[in-house]
């Protein structure tokens, strides 16, 4: 069976609930996919990592799950799951640093519009207000860049006039800063 036979079912199996078959059909569609079709353009290859990477997270497996994720953002560095996933593992971590840069590009990713036509767990109405109500603002929180992730963020809000920024920039412009240097570097 091809790689692309593979994912395809894994999808179906994703789709009926078997997620150990789905996992082990991912998993041969990442082991037989040949060196060259490793590649962004290969939706098929970035979604089954992503994929993977999410059962992964699912079953506790945290080591296996970053491996995944730093391998497809390593390809792919615009695929909002990947990205979305890459935030939750650096909450884990507690890199607020990190988590809130995820946040910003994944924001970045959703409105320049380079998921139209693709199908991801991560881009749903309710993936969107976890980040908004909890994601974010908990980063925003205790990263020592916040204040200039607060910049960014109007600046972009700013530029394009998006509702994600604007939701964005709303979601975290109400929480205050403790420490002088973290509000110093909003200015």
């Amino acid at each position: 069976m091809s790689y692309l036979a593979n994912y395809d079912t894994a999808i179906t199996y994703l789709q009926a609930g078997f997620k150990d078959r789905a996992r082990e059909s991912l998993e041969r569609a990442l082991d037989e996919c040949p060196a060259d079709k490793q590649q962004a353009a290969n939706s098929a290859y970035i979604n089954a990592l992503s994929l993977l990477a999410n059962l992964a997270l699912e079953n506790g497996d945290r080591e296996k799950a970053v491996g995944l994720i730093e391998r497809g953002l390593e390809t792919s560095k615009s695929h909002p799951d990947l990205l979305y996933l890459s935030a939750l593992c650096r909450m884990d971590e507690k890199d607020y640093d990190s988590m809130l840069n995820c946040i910003v590009q994944y924001l970045s990713v959703l409105v320049t519009g380079e998921t139209d036509g693709d199908h991801f767990l991560y881009t749903s109405d309710a993936a969107l207000k976890e980040l908004f109500k909890t994601l974010l603002p908990l980063a925003y929180k205790h990263a020592r860049v916040a204040g200039q992730a607060k910049a960014i963020i109007k600046k972009l809000l700013d530029k394009t006039g998006h509702y994600l920024f604007e939701n964005a920039f709303n979601a975290i412009d109400d929480i205050g800063l403790p420490g002088e240097d973290r509000q110093g570097a909003a200015s």
